[in-house]
């Protein structure tokens, strides 16, 4: 039963629940213990106290910035300590509990009898709409669009759920794919809401002339010829050309945001007059960004390369486009604050085996299961992972791997060596990358292509070693997002396909310090000066490290003498 508050739930602490559940007298004392434990253990986790207010907005914000791995604690106990949490709070600060089949009215139970016989999306992503309903008293003919913004509140304000928006959007789209996929369905549609803030425009609701002015900026931009006089000096890759293009846009449309009318964006010397320039920079730095961030600084540097190769502007202009530039500059030169605090995890054993070694189980578990689509997709992240491993490439190289192109095999006796060869002008600083893999991740890959890429090959061979959903390879956000929620799942550690490089680095200094050469040449930098302006540091803090134990060793042993 729900339990009745002695203090106000917007001044419930953590303190307060550790006293609630000791004298609860309807839980069983093994029980109690867990629960215990588990508010104490929240705020090691989370940082704080046991002082924290009991609050769920302020606790799905914490948990979203728990770095489990950090402070050894596995997926397993995180789940656990986050569903006693969850208990608590709604026992004894909601006004609801956790919801169950049989309390549901005769109209909802129907409802959620339909679900027996079809995919086990529509349950598992209904349910917690179904019951919200059904303890309000909302019967399913009544559902609308109203219903659904109270279900959003609920979500945000009574539960601990990661993404209460994405939650609220899947269900939305569910429910009207209901109304498709049985026939008896009684609710209507409702609408789907989008949580993506939107700044750009599309391409068709600017002039023609400003698109055609894009596409000239991209042929003069890349054109390779030093005698003509209608190219640049240096001429751009194609990638860095369609970076540019999306740059353009998000420029323009922070104008149009601004209030410039768009039907007078006629072509890129609009975007680079001084004051319109202006004009972007603040809408970005005050209504979009709120204050300097590295995106605004890279757009900026783009326009200022039109302005100068492009559209020809010279004099106190352009040293004024450039000094506005200059002042948005945020970003220093090395490892980010964010991906130092996902590396200081790897000081610990047990994660950097957890990491090395998960893919293991995901693929006992995919060849236990058996031939199907979830299987394939369990080999192929195990793959990615395993390439990344030994062979950290940047994504947008990652994803466009084909058999025909990067693969090289070269006999070797009865078994055959596997390289991943991929040339310079396909790779970001015009190096090229070639990479052997090892024999245990060759099995693995000779496993995917034979059995599980077939699996997940929709459209036409085109040669992908990772397809797509119909045709091309697959998309860079879906391949980082599932590497990203497979490794999180299964070791508690945050991080993105980027961030193997730095792990790769991290890894190997750790065992040979200094050797900055090799690492150069693992990762393909151009210089060994690039190298030790990211990683320097890892030998810094080795060399702390050293210092410490030495301190401690003269503690433990008085007679060593300073001049030993």
């Amino acid at each position: 039963m729900n339990m009745i508050n002695p203090r106000s739930n917007r001044t419930l602490t953590l303190e307060d629940l550790l006293s609630l559940v000791e004298n609860d007298g309807d839980l069983e004392r093994q029980r109690k213990l867990n629960i215990r434990s588990s508010i104490r253990k929240l705020p090691e986790i989370v940082g704080g106290t046991l002082q924290l207010l009991a609050s769920f907005p302020v606790f799905r914000e914490l948990i979203k910035k728990a770095d489990i791995a950090a402070v050894g604690v596995t997926p397993a106990r995180w789940s656990n300590i986050r569903s006693d949490l969850s208990f608590v709070f709604k026992r004894y600060g909601a006004a609801t509990r956790a919801p169950l089949r049989k309390d549901l009215s005769k109209d909802w139970a129907v409802i959620m009898g339909m679900f027996e016989l079809a995919e086990p999306k529509y349950r598992r992503g209904l349910s917690s709409t179904i019951h919200f309903c059904n303890n309000n008293d909302i019967g399913s003919a009544a559902v609308n669009d109203a219903t659904f913004d109270a279900f959003l509140e609920h979500l945000t304000h009574a539960t601990l759920k990661n993404r209460p928006e994405k939650t609220h959007q899947q269900a939305c789209k569910l429910w009207n794919e209901c109304g498709e996929r049985f026939v008896s369905w009684p609710g209507r549609k409702v609408s789907v809401p989008s949580y993506k803030r939107r700044i750009s425009f599309t391409w068709n609701e600017f002039p023609v002339t400003f698109n055609e002015d894009i596409s000239k900026y991209e042929l003069f931009m890349g054109t390779e010829d030093p005698t003509g006089q209608h190219c640049v000096g240096t001429p751009r890759k194609a990638s860095t050309l369609a970076h540019h293009r999306k740059q353009m846009q998000r420029w323009a449309s922070a104008l149009v945001r601004d209030g410039y009318n768009i039907a007078d964006i006629t072509g890129l010397s609009v975007l680079v007059k001084l004051e319109n320039f202006k004009r972007a920079v603040r809408y970005y730095h005050e209504e979009w960004l709120g204050g300097k961030k590295a995106s605004l600084f890279e757009m900026a540097s783009t326009m200022v390369v039109v302005a100068q190769e492009y559209v020809g502007v010279n004099g106190d202009d352009l040293e004024e486009l450039k000094r506005i530039r200059n002042r948005l500059k945020c970003r220093e030169r090395g490892m980010t604050d964010k991906n130092r605090e996902r590396l200081r995890p790897f000081l610990a054993p047990m994660n950097q085996v957890k990491f090395l070694c998960f893919s293991e189980k995901l693929i006992k578990t995919a060849i236990k299961n058996g031939l199907s689509h979830r299987s394939a997709l369990m080999i192929q992240k195990a793959l990615v992972h395993e390439i990344l491993i030994h062979a950290p490439m940047r994504l947008s190289n990652l994803v466009k791997l084909n058999l025909t192109r990067h693969i090289k095999r070269v006999k070797n006796g009865p078994a055959a060596k596997l390289f991943i060869v991929i040339p310079a002008d396909e790779v970001k600083n015009q190096e090229i990358l070639e990479y052997e893999l090892p024999a245990s991740t060759v099995r693995l890959f000779d496993l995917y292509l034979s059995k599980y890429r077939p699996l997940l090959l929709k459209g036409a061979e085109e040669g992908w070693l990772f397809p797509g959903e119909v045709h091309g390879h697959k998309h860079e956000v879906t391949l980082r997002d599932q590497l990203c929620r497979i490794v999180e799942k299964h070791t508690g550690l945050i991080v993105n396909p980027h961030l193997y490089r730095h792990i790769a680095a991290f890894f190997y200094l750790q065992a040979h310090p200094g050797d900055y050469e090799t690492v150069r040449k693992l990762l393909a930098h151009r210089s060994v000066e690039t190298t030790m302006m990211f990683y320097a540091e890892f030998d810094g803090l080795a060399a702390r490290r050293l210092y410490s134990e030495h301190i401690l060793e003269r503690k433990i042993n008085p007679e060593l003498k300073f001049g030993d």
